[in-house]
């Protein structure tokens, strides 16, 4: 595969991916600190220092070679609403595993399905892999939607995965294709991403 970096990140209309700015944390964290927004999730809620510390590893993660972890910053109306992480896990075979969260105040307007979309199509189109997972609690009706409006394939369920602090939680393990991922997106989404240096 070749060397491709997060500096160019495909853009959608009212959305678009960037990497992570050491500036990005305090908006970040915003919504990082917010049990509702952490509540499916192995982490947070956030303390400050602990946001600033993800996004400096984050950067740091960005200047290795090979880049394993891709933090992308979500972008609409010129302010960060949100991350998405692209984990490449198998290097070998082209495999990642995609996470994401938003601000609670993008819920609902498609902001966590358009950037779902371009992680992944950074996935496939940039960074040449061949598979992507994502995992989410059974609960999140939410991220259950994104998935699926992505083409992804429910894999698997895992009763009892995670202990969360105060219940266990059953996660679903979501897979795409990069073969399946063009059959399965919109027509105004089969073009080749327009990057940003």
């Amino acid at each position: 595969m070749t060397r491709t970096t997060t500096r160019h990140c495909p853009l959608d209309a009212a959305v678009r991916l960037r990497p992570v700015h050491l500036s990005d944390w305090p908006t970040i964290h915003e919504w990082a600190r917010r049990p509702d927004v952490t509540q499916y999730q192995m982490w947070g809620p956030n303390r400050a220092v602990e946001t600033r510390e993800y996004v400096l590893a984050a950067i740091r993660a960005a200047s290795e070679l090979p880049q394993v972890r891709h933090v992308l910053s979500v972008v609409a109306r010129d302010r960060t609403v949100g991350l998405v992480e692209l984990t490449v896990t198998d290097q070998g075979r082209g495999i990642a595993d995609l996470g994401y969260a938003v601000h609670p105040r993008a819920w609902g307007r498609g902001v966590a399905t358009a950037a779902a979309r371009l992680a992944v199509r950074f996935a496939f189109d940039q960074l040449g892999l061949r598979i992507v997972h994502a995992t989410c609690d059974t609960t999140n009706a939410a991220s259950v939607r994104v998935l699926e409006k992505l083409g992804m394939r429910l894999e698997q369920t895992i009763p009892h995965h995670i202990w969360l602090g105060s219940r266990w939680r059953d996660t679903y393990v979501f897979s795409l294709r990069a073969e399946d991922a063009m059959a399965a997106a919109p027509a105004r989404h089969r073009t080749t991403p327009e990057l940003v240096a």
